[in-house]
């Protein structure tokens, strides 16, 4: 079924909690994709006001981290605005990036048949599914870490930084570095949390 065209003004985040949670460790996890929302990409620059989604994965059951949730916003446009002085702008990897883990083939052979519709005059988009369809697929996400302003500033603010620096690891989070077909699931058990180091939504 093609994608239906996205009405941009109907857009929301998938809400988190306020419970801690260790971070998980870096590596690739199978998931399932749980929800997904239509969004605006930013409220800001260039790409204001264009159409994203708003995608939580849930680790699958069976291992390790299971039921944790991970979440990406995916630009539903092939290309950024060019930035100033530029003429074209660059590539939004992370569609397709997701697009090709989501559909299970190779990422140039995505971009190959994406822009063979573009190509033809025909709407890239019929190739893709609606939010309702991309429930339950799975893909393999690659999680890395990366250190938290927003949550460093705000133990600054609220008093409660103590002797942390902004390198502690209480503020580091996780960060999803490539999304790939479920097919590269290599089977094996996930780490084990580490001790220590808390995380909070």
């Amino acid at each position: 079924m093609a994608r239906k065209n996205l009405d941009t003004q109907n857009y929301g985040f998938v809400e988190g909690n306020d419970n801690n949670y260790s971070v998980l460790p870096e590596g690739e996890y199978l998931t399932s994709i749980y929800d997904v929302k239509d969004i605006e990409f930013a409220k800001r620059g260039g790409n204001a006001g264009r159409p994203a989604i708003n995608v939580q994965f849930r680790l699958v059951d069976g291992r390790p981290h299971a039921n944790r949730r991970l979440f990406d916003r995916v630009p539903m446009f092939a290309t950024f605005a060019p930035k100033e002085g530029k003429e074209k702008g660059s590539q939004a990897f992370r569609f397709f990036q997701f697009w090709s883990a989501v559909l299970g083939i190779k990422r140039s052979e995505f971009e190959k048949q994406y822009k063979a519709l573009e190509a033809e005059g025909k709407d890239p988009f019929e190739i893709l599914l609606d939010n309702d369809e991309l429930l339950g697929k799975q893909v393999v996400v690659k999680v890395g870490h990366e250190q938290s302003e927003y949550h460093f500033q705000k133990a600054v603010d609220d008093g409660t930084i103590g002797d942390r620096d902004e390198d502690h690891e209480d503020f580091t989070r996780e960060t999803i570095l490539d999304i790939i077909p479920a097919s590269a699931d290599k089977g094996e058990a996930a780490p084990t949390l580490p001790s220590g180091g808390t995380f909070t939504l």
